[in-house]
């Protein structure tokens, strides 16, 4: 698992400059498909402006995508980004609990679980 994370972030970023901070996640638990939960620490950001509703920002991609939730303040946020070779979903619950999935194909998930503070 770790030599996938670590192709990953060899992975040049490709430098999107959002307007406004929707949230920061930090991750703690990683479970990779198949095996049991490790520790981890892994962080995004989420920006989002008027052009693009969200991008999550890591350290290896940045994945623009669609927000889901139902427009009150205390809803939980579904985020859906695709890429080439990955579906994207991250859940942030009101209280600031968070779960991010990578689907790839193969198929395989990798899950990470966290949370989010919400900024914006």
């Amino acid at each position: 698992m770790k030599y996938l994370i670590s192709i990953l972030l060899l992975v040049p970023s490709l430098g999107w400059a959002g307007s406004d901070t929707f949230a920061n996640c930090a991750f703690t638990q990683e479970c990779f498909e198949g095996e049991a939960c490790e520790d981890t620490t892994f962080e995004m950001g989420i920006e989002h402006s008027d052009d693009i509703p969200f991008v999550m920002q890591t350290m290896s991609e940045n994945i623009e995508g669609d927000v889901f939730d139902n427009g009150a303040p205390d809803a939980t946020s579904t985020l859906l980004g695709q890429t080439k070779t990955a579906t994207h979903l991250l859940t942030i619950q009101p209280g600031g609990a968070a779960r991010y999935t990578v689907h790839m194909q193969g198929p395989m998930a990798i899950t990470y679980q966290g949370t989010c503070e919400v900024i914006n």
